[in-house]
C-alpha cells in the first residue's frame, strides 16, 4: 500500500444514521451502526432493551445557573455503556477526551485498520460513527445523524468529550439474562427517583422525572425569553426521545416474553399493553402537531416564540397521563420478579 492509500481509509458496511430511522437514542443508533457491518451486530431494539435505556424516563431540572439539559435523554453514560457491554459483548471502551492527543489519532486508525468503527460525538454532541480517516489520520470521517449518505469531516484534534472503541469481544449474557438486566435497570432506576447530591439539582427518574418536567412547563410564563427558548428545545428533544424509547419498550418486551415462565411472561405482555397505550398517547402529539413542537413540523415547529399557551397545557396533559401509565407498567415490571 502506497503512503497516499494509507493516508485515507473509509470501511464499507457502515450504514446511514437517519433520525426517526436509526433510533434516537444516538448512543444505541450508532452502536447498531458501528456494528452493522462486522461479524456481532446490534440490534438497536435490543441495546434499548437490555440496557433499560426504553423504559428509563429522565428530567434534568437544576438551579438557574443550569436549568434544563439536553443530556437528559442520552444514552452513553458509564451504567449503560456498561449495560450493553455485557449484553453485546463488545467491549465498548470508553476514553475520555480531556486534551486530544496524538495517541488518541493512533488509536481511532489502529482501530479503523482493524476493520471497527469508533463512536464519538459529532459537532452537534450527537453520537456518530467514526468509519474512517484521512490525512494520516488527523482527519476523522464519520456518519452522523441529519447528514444522510455525506461523510462529515472533522479534525481528530477537534473530538469532543469520550470516544467509544468496540476493541476486543467478550462472552455476552444469554438473551433471557440480558433482559433480566434490562428489566432490573429501569426497576432500579425509578424506584431511585433522583440522581443528584443536591435535591435542587440534578437528574429525576422514572414518573418523578415527568412530574418536574410537567411542572417546569407550568411555570414557564415565570422564565425569561432566554430560559423558555432553552426550556422548549430540551423539551421536544426529551419528548422525541420518549416517544422512540416506548415504542422500543414495547417491541423488547414482545420480544423476549418467551424467555420467561408464563407467570412471568404474562406480566411482561400486560406491561408492554401499558407501553403500547403510553406510546399512542404521547405519538399523538406528532400527529396532531399540536404538542412538543419540534422541528419536524417545518416553519410551524422548533420556534420557542409559537409556544403557546394551549400547546403547555396540551404537553402537561400528555406528560400526566404518561406519570400514570409508567406507574402502572412499572408495577406490572415488578410482578414478573425477574
Amino acid at each position: 500500500m502506497s503512503m497516499r492509500e494509507a493516508s485515507r481509509r473509509v470501511l464499507d458496511g457502515v450504514p446511514e444514521l437517519q433520525w426517526g430511522k436509526s433510533g434516537d437514542c444516538t448512543f444505541a443508533g450508532a452502536l447498531e451502526a458501528a456494528t452493522a457491518a462486522t461479524d456481532f451486530p446490534c440490534d438497536y431494539t435490543a441495546v434499548m432493551g437490555a440496557t433499560g435505556l426504553a423504559f428509563r424516563t429522565r428530567w434534568f431540572s437544576g438551579p438557574s445557573k443550569v436549568r434544563w439539559c439536553p443530556s437528559s435523554p442520552v444514552g452513553e453514560g458509564p451504567a449503560e455503556i456498561g449495560a450493553a457491554r455485557r449484553a453485546t459483548g463488545w467491549a465498548l471502551r470508553f476514553e475520555p477526551i480531556s486534551e486530544p492527543t496524538d495517541r488518541l489519532t493512533s488509536e481511532i486508525v489502529r482501530s479503523i485498520d482493524a476493520g471497527l468503527p469508533v463512536l464519538a460525538y459529532d459537532a452537534t454532541l450527537n453520537v456518530a460513527v467514526i468509519c474512517g480517516y484521512k490525512d494520516g489520520g488527523r482527519t476523522a470521517l464519520m456518519r452522523a445523524y441529519g447528514q444522510g449518505a455525506d461523510l462529515v469531516s472533522m479534525p481528530t484534534a477537534g473530538l469532543q468529550l469520550q470516544a467509544i472503541f468496540l476493541d476486543a469481544r467478550i462472552v455476552p449474557l444469554p438473551p433471557v439474562e440480558a433482559a433480566r438486566q434490562g428489566i432490573q435497570l429501569a426497576l432500579a432506576s425509578a424506584k431511585r427517583g433522583h440522581d443528584a447530591t443536591a435535591e435542587d439539582r440534578g437528574y429525576w427518574l422514572g414518573p418523578a422525572a415527568l412530574a418536574h418536567w410537567r411542572d417546569d412547563i407550568a411555570a414557564a410564563d415565570s422564565y425569561t425569553d432566554d430560559e423558555r427558548r432553552v426550556l422548549f428545545f430540551v423539551s421536544w428533544w426529551n419528548f422525541q426521545a420518549l416517544v422512540d424509547a416506548r415504542r422500543r419498550a414495547v417491541a423488547y418486551l414482545h420480544a423476549v416474553a418467551a424467555l420467561f415462565p408464563d407467570s412471568a411472561a404474562e406480566a411482561l405482555l400486560d406491561a408492554a399493553e401499558i407501553y403500547r397505550m403510553e406510546h399512542c398517547n404521547l405519538d399523538a402529539a406528532f400527529t396532531a402537531g399540536d404538542a412538543f413542537q419540534g422541528p419536524w413540523l417545518g416553519a410551524q415547529g422548533g420556534d420557542a416564540a409559537l409556544w403557546t399557551p394551549q400547546a403547555r397545557d396540551r404537553e402537561r396533559e400528555l406528560l400526566s397521563t404518561a406519570a400514570a401509565l409508567e406507574k402502572q407498567a412499572l408495577a406490572t415490571l415488578g410482578k414478573a420478579d425477574v
